[in-house]
């Protein structure tokens, strides 16, 4: 992206990263650079894949462009170039090859203060999920012993508090199986950031079935026991599938610290 597009991209949006800039810029360019193009030809049109910008390029060929020079706080070597296959019936192939876009070397006490920071982060991580986990195990108990606490109002908190409960247990196992170096852990810990997702899923459905329930009870509050368990079960934990299978990986991905 060149400096005048980066600055005119800047004015009129302060609040977004380099990042977003250089998206912005890639599709408010796209129509003309698609309108230059020759239209007796098949060609791939411009295409933001995540990372970079790739350029209208012909069908049957493979386009180029200069590796990014960060990407999640790393600066990589922008000398080298990334590159991305157009198919002959002028669409973009699914994977960009970024194989040979390799982070720079930092310097000894710059990368061992980076170190350190991420361990700290990583320490917080495991500190507060690990408290959670222990506040949400005693709950789960608590509503469990007390049979007088048993009613569809505190099931309906139980299911949620359990979600949250699968959540600390995955996400501490993921990171676990992700800092080994075992391939056997990291196919695993692929899996798991799969049901990752899910998890995330129902925690926002069943959220989601708390507030409609208030909202029966204090709207339809003779039809409030109309409405059974099951109908909620399948609200906050089947719902979810569709959710996770919607959702990008990339999304959950960029934000993993591992």
């Amino acid at each position: 992206m060149t400096t005048e597009s980066s600055g005119w991209l800047t004015t009129v949006y302060p609040a977004v990263d380099e990042l977003t800039l250089t998206q912005l810029y890639c599709n408010y360019t796209s129509w003309d650079e698609e309108f230059s193009s020759n239209e007796s030809q098949l060609f791939c049109t411009v295409n933001w894949d995540g990372v970079s910008c790739w350029p209208p390029t012909l069908a049957g060929s493979t386009a180029t462009v200069p590796c990014f020079s960060e990407l999640n706080g790393v600066k990589y070597d922008i000398s080298r170039n990334a590159s991305r296959e157009c198919l002959r019936n002028a669409s973009w192939s699914s994977w960009s090859n970024y194989r040979s876009c390799i982070p720079l070397t930092l310097p000894e006490d710059e990368y061992l203060k980076v170190l350190w920071d991420m361990r700290d982060a990583v320490t917080v991580y495991y500190v507060g999920y690990g408290i959670s986990l222990i506040a949400l195990t005693l709950a789960l108990w608590i509503f469990m012993y007390f049979k007088e606490l048993r009613c569809l109002r505190n099931t309906i908190h139980a299911n949620l508090m359990f979600t949250y409960l699968l959540l600390d247990i995955t996400w501490i196992c993921t990171a676990k199986l992700q800092s080994s170096q075992n391939y056997v852990a990291s196919r695993i810990a692929c899996f798991l950031t799969i049901f990752l997702t899910y998890l995330m899923g129902t925690n926002f459905f069943w959220m989601f079935v708390e507030g409609l329930y208030l909202f029966i009870l204090v709207v339809k509050t003779f039809t409030v026991d109309n409405i059974r368990m099951y109908i909620y079960v399948l609200i906050g934990w089947d719902k979810a599938f569709g959710f996770s299978n919607s959702v990008p990986p990339q999304t959950f991905q960029s934000n993993f610290l591992f």
